[in-house]
């Protein structure tokens, strides 16, 4: 008899963790299958594992919430074909190269947890960096070297490093999102709009732009 109780527990053991296993393996769009599949079972062990599950869906709803906020600009602007996204690195330190990087991602674009790069760790920053090269539609990479900031200061070399990005990009943007309040000095063809750290700001490329048909100038 008490081989048979000790028997049963262990199955019932191997059953919990063949449980946990399930879900901590699926995808978040599978778990509400599976929870229902389980809602049933009163043992700690599979409650605490739904527990679980169902903090993973509420984590990632919360996720595509923030994602979608991100888009308003792309939204607000979706007459343009190609919206193209830019920022430096390197303006900061007190030494070594400035670095820009222009991206555009497609307007379906489904790329979750992009962030500012120190809010997310080194693993994190790797894994998006995949996913991104591999659903962008172009990416371009602009390089000023710590002699030329020296030459021409570090904000004309930023804007050089730029352009550059923007200039080895295979299809032309239509609009450039950037999250600086400086616009003077980066000139490209098509619209240039900014956004300010406390407003957006959209305007047109004084010397290139003159004669398009992008939104009026605010």
């Amino acid at each position: 008899m008490m081989q048979w109780l000790y028997g049963s527990r262990k199955k019932m053991a191997e059953k919990i963790s063949i449980i946990r296993e399930k879900l901590q393996a699926a995808a978040v769009t599978e778990l509400p299958v599976l929870i229902s599949a389980y809602g049933a079972d009163e043992r700690a062990g599979v409650r605490a594992e739904i527990a679980r599950a169902e903090k993973r869906i509420l984590s990632y709803e919360k996720e595509k919430t923030r994602t979608e906020a991100l888009k308003r600009y792309e939204k607000e602007y979706a007459a343009y074909a190609h919206i193209c996204g830019i920022d430096e690195v390197g303006r900061g330190p007190l030494a070594g190269p400035v670095v820009a990087g222009a991206v555009i991602l497609p307007k379906d674009c489904d790329i979750l947890y992009i962030n500012d790069s120190k809010k997310l760790s080194e693993k994190k920053r790797e894994e998006l960096y995949d996913v991104i090269m591999e659903k962008a539609v172009a990416v371009g990479l602009g390089y000023s070297t710590p002699e030329r900031i020296d030459e021409i200061n570090i904000l004309q070399a930023t804007y050089e490093a730029m352009r550059e990005a923007i200039g080895k990009l295979p299809v032309t943007p239509g609009f450039i999102e950037r999250r600086s309040n400086h616009t003077a000095g980066l000139h490209t063809s098509g619209s240039y709009h900014q956004r300010g750290r406390k407003e957006y700001l959209h305007r047109r490329c004084k010397h290139c732009c003159e004669g398009d048909e992008g939104p009026a100038d605010g």
